[in-house]
């Protein structure tokens, strides 16, 4: 019951027999170039996939369907789900990070209403062409 699951740039998520090498299933919804790819920690039928076209989609890989998409209208970059599985984090091209769950949320209640990355405190300054740029990378912040 061994799958490998990958995504490519013709918008395919494709999951492959790890024994065989064969095709099982492709798994087609999404509209452009997927960047993420995320497994479920403790149920290896479950599947998370997000890219440019803002939709974040779940997938049962054992049947090949979609479970449920998520649509923020705004790239997704990376994904993660929590250790225990219940809840599942998401980035997107605008650097909002969105946080899904199951329970009343109490736990998300307790941490901060903003929260910073190191890299937003790094110095900034002006290149030769009037460009602001961060000091560290060397990039617009």
């Amino acid at each position: 019951d061994a799958k490998v699951v990958t995504a490519s740039s013709d918008h395919v998520i494709r999951v492959w027999s790890a024994d065989t090498g064969k095709l099982i299933h492709g798994l087609e919804n999404h509209e452009g170039e997927i960047y993420m790819l995320e497994a479920h920690p403790r149920d290896k039928r479950l599947v998370v996939s997000g890219g440019d076209d803002g939709r974040c989609v779940f997938w049962d890989i054992d049947r090949g369907v979609m479970l449920r998409t998520l649509d923020n209208g705004r790239g997704i970059m990376s994904g993660a789900f929590s250790h225990c599985g219940l809840n599942f984090v998401l980035t997107d091209m605008s650097g909002a990070l969105s946080i899904y769950g199951y329970g009343n949320g109490e736990a998300l209640a307790r941490s901060p209403s903003e929260q910073f990355f190191a890299s937003d405190y790094n110095p900034l300054a002006q290149d030769s062409s009037g460009t602001i740029i961060d000091t560290t990378t060397d990039l617009p912040p």
